[in-house]
């Protein structure tokens, strides 16, 4: 019943190996306006785990999307770390959209593992 779809994006950066996970967190709240006023990255939540003995850091922010103007969204993004540098997924849609989705997004990210 959203006027819009989510978008998955599945990124690799091998040059972002030494950029801390704390300046990706900041950078996907700073895209996020909160409606109290707070900023999105007081509300975000954020959590670590480690599946298979990845380090996975995911954060869910909901607000108003800054670009394009668009409330009632939300983002799932997350890192993963990799010996040969992170790579990210990220879900930003409507906010029901994305809430359908929540759990698969977890049970992927809960997928991960390191191959060469």
């Amino acid at each position: 019943g959203d006027s819009e779809d989510a978008v998955v994006r599945i990124t690799h950066f091998p040059a972002m190996q030494s950029v801390p996970v704390e300046a990706n967190i900041k950078r996907w709240c700073s895209q996020f306006s909160e409606a109290s006023g707070k900023a999105a990255s007081e509300v975000a939540k954020t959590e670590t785990f480690e599946p298979d003995g990845v380090k996975v850091t995911m954060v869910d922010i909901s607000g108003t999307l800054i670009s394009g103007d668009r409330s009632n969204w939300r983002m799932i993004a997350a890192e993963i770390q990799h010996p040969r540098g992170p790579h990210f997924v990220k879900v930003t849609g409507p906010e029901a959209t994305v809430a359908k989705w929540a759990s698969s997004v977890r049970e992927y990210l809960n997928s991960a593992h390191v191959t060469e």
